[in-house]
């Protein structure tokens, strides 16, 4: 890891899929809050975490269900 780091191109890489990454996961807490905030439901909220997931999810399972 050492000689990666070392690369300019590799940590420009690097801090840019980190604030990516922080930043998802700063709008995924915040259109919850938002939803809870407009409906006063947790179960709204809820329903947001769940679809923004529900991709992903079916994307992995479709991709590792074993072939027959």
């Amino acid at each position: 890891m050492k000689g990666a780091l070392a690369s300019p191109p590799f940590r420009r890489l690097l801090g840019g899929w980190t604030i990516g990454n922080l930043a998802d996961s700063a709008l995924y807490l915040t259109m919850g809050v938002w939803a809870k905030d407009l409906s006063g439901s947790s179960s709204a909220a809820g329903l947001v975490f769940l679809s923004l997931a529900a991709p992903v999810v079916i994307s992995r399972s479709s991709v590792c269900s074993p072939t027959e």
